[in-house]
């Protein structure tokens, strides 16, 4: 009759080990996340206007509240600063993982509506119960329009429109030709930014207003207007430009 009494001991036993491994499991205290930036600056995505950074967060015990980049133009960004979640993820949770342990969780971030030729730093991020954790920081610089090479298209109306290539110069200087016309409508003008705003203007000797290029860069293109002098007066009609090298 010995062994009803064993049985009891060794449930007892059993209940005593799960019941402590529960206790201990209620009173560890939440740890921070660790996350990676898996970006570094020769793989980074980079255009005028944009940057696109990867990352990796390693799950842990506890819950996933939001992970992303955070990024701004002094060193060590935080969630002070500027924000910047996966896409299709909302502004307070950007995902929820479950309380078991996993492996880890990929994502790519882009960073959208930048200044071009501004140094950014940016940091990935990941936050739970326990806090927000950074990942390794990321200096990055957006490309600058100098010396880079464009091919614009004037749309003077319906039916008319013509090409030219335009270099623009570190020293604010541009040149422009026509790839149909070599040599006959050479121009130097001069250009200047304000943020992702260019002013280009095709002929600063001349005394009129004619051929004055403003837009706005987006990643790699361009679009604004120009000023035409018609018989009417002075008229704007819209102009694209796309990277060439």
């Amino acid at each position: 009759m010995k062994f009803p009494l064993l049985k009891g001991i060794y449930l007892l036993m059993f209940l005593s080990v799960f019941l402590g491994c529960d206790s201990e499991d209620e009173d560890r205290e939440p740890q921070l996340p660790e996350v990676v930036t898996v970006s570094d600056e020769f793989e980074t995505v980079i255009t005028y206007t944009s940057v696109q950074i990867s990352g990796t967060v390693m799950e842990t015990d506890s819950e996933i509240q939001s992970y992303g980049v955070v990024w701004g133009t002094n060193p060590n960004p935080t969630l002070e600063d500027n924000v910047a979640l996966p896409e299709g993820q909302s502004a307070t949770t950007s995902i929820s993982k479950s309380t078991q342990k996993q492996s880890e969780s990929s994502f790519v971030v882009k960073i959208e509506d930048l200044n071009p030729g501004i140094n950014y730093y940016f940091r990935t991020f990941a936050t739970n119960e326990a806090g927000t954790a950074y990942g390794e920081e990321l200096s990055v610089e957006t490309d600058s329009l100098e010396g880079s090479k464009w091919e614009i298209t004037y749309h003077h109306d319906e039916d008319t429109s013509w090409i030219g290539h335009v270099v623009f110069h570190e020293d604010g200087t541009a040149f422009y030709t026509e790839p149909a016309a070599p040599e006959v409508y050479d121009l130097w003008g001069e250009w200047s930014m304000e943020g992702k705003v260019l002013t280009y203007d095709m002929i600063p000797d001349d005394e009129g207003e004619s051929y004055i290029l403003t837009g706005e860069l987006h990643e790699n293109e361009m679009s604004g207007t120009y000023t035409f002098l018609t018989s009417n007066g002075m008229t704007h009609r819209p102009w694209t430009a796309t990277l060439i090298e």
